[in-house]
C-alpha cells in the first residue's frame, strides 16, 4: 500500500542524508575533512548552480526565438521556485558524486533542463 501524499511530500523534501561536498565526505562534522561552514554552505552552492540553470534556460529560450532576455523579476522567481521543487531530486542524485566540478555541472543541468527533471518527479 503506497503512504498518503502528504507523507510522500515530506519524505520528498527531507534532505537528512548528507551532500557530499567539496574535500570529502561531510557525514561527520568531526572526521577533519572540510570546515563546518563548507560542509554547511554547499546544499546552497548546489542550489545556486540550480538556479543559474533555470535561468541559463530562460536565456537560451529567448536566444532561440531571437530576442533578448528581459529580466524581470518573475524570472528570478520562476528560477527560484522551480529550483526549491527539483533542488530534492538533484540534491539526492548527488549522493554519489564526490567531485563538486561535477556536482555543480549536474545541478546546473537540472536546473537548465528543469521540465525533464519536474515531469519525472511527478511520476
Amino acid at each position: 500500500m503506497a503512504a498518503p501524499l502528504g507523507k510522500r511530500m515530506l519524505n520528498y523534501f527531507d534532505l537528512r542524508t548528507p551532500l557530499r561536498g567539496p574535500r570529502g565526505d561531510f557525514r561527520a562534522a568531526g572526521t577533519g575533512t572540510g570546515w563546518a561552514w563548507q560542509r554547511d554552505l554547499w546544499p546552497l552552492v548546489v542550489y545556486a548552480a540550480g538556479i543559474a540553470g533555470v535561468l541559463a534556460k530562460q536565456w537560451y529560450d529567448a536566444y532561440q526565438q531571437g530576442q533578448m532576455l528581459d529580466l524581470q523579476p518573475s524570472t528570478f522567481i520562476l528560477a527560484v521556485v522551480v529550483s526549491a521543487v527539483t533542488f530534492p531530486a538533484t540534491y539526492h542524485s548527488l549522493q554519489v558524486e564526490s567531485k563538486p566540478g561535477l556536482q555543480l555541472f549536474l545541478a546546473i543541468q537540472n536546473g537548465f533542463f528543469w521540465q525533464t527533471v519536474l515531469g519525472q518527479i511527478m511520476r
